[in-house]
């Protein structure tokens, strides 16, 4: 069965999970690989975009890509590009794919008994998102 995929890449947040990449700079070149059209699933698997295997990707029925892009009547087909219109015209052979990739780290500072009293609590975070 010949289906058409397009991956959306949306932010969202890990709180310190296992990422598929070790740096933003890493996910941007990972991404830049991918030609819309041609790549394919295998390729995808090959730069660990697998929803078989990451637990950040979940496979988007077309319902829920036309949502995604349709945002209200006045967004036509003819105002996306070329991948989605391929996509949603596809009907029942149109898959998405989210990708939900970020790097978070969360460290905690300060004294412990004034934070179990919940008088002061500081939190520094720091990491990467990537979105495209």
């Amino acid at each position: 069965m010949n289906r058409t995929f397009i991956v959306l890449v949306l932010a969202g947040w890990l709180g310190g999970a296992a990422t598929a990449w070790q740096s933003y700079e890493e996910a941007e070149q990972v991404f830049g690989k991918i030609a819309p059209g041609t790549t394919t699933v295998h390729e995808l698997a090959a730069l660990r975009l697998d929803p078989r295997k990451n637990p950040n990707i979940s496979v988007v029925p077309r319902f829920a890509v036309m949502q995604r892009f349709m945002v209200n009547s006045t967004v036509t087909p003819a105002d996306l590009e070329e991948g989605v219109r391929e996509c949603i015209s596809a009907q029942n052979a149109c898959v998405g794919w989210r990708i939900d990739q970020t790097a978070m780290q969360k460290r905690r500072n300060g004294n412990a008994a004034l934070e179990t009293l919940k008088m002061r609590r500081e939190t520094h975070s720091s990491g990467w998102h990537f979105s495209r």
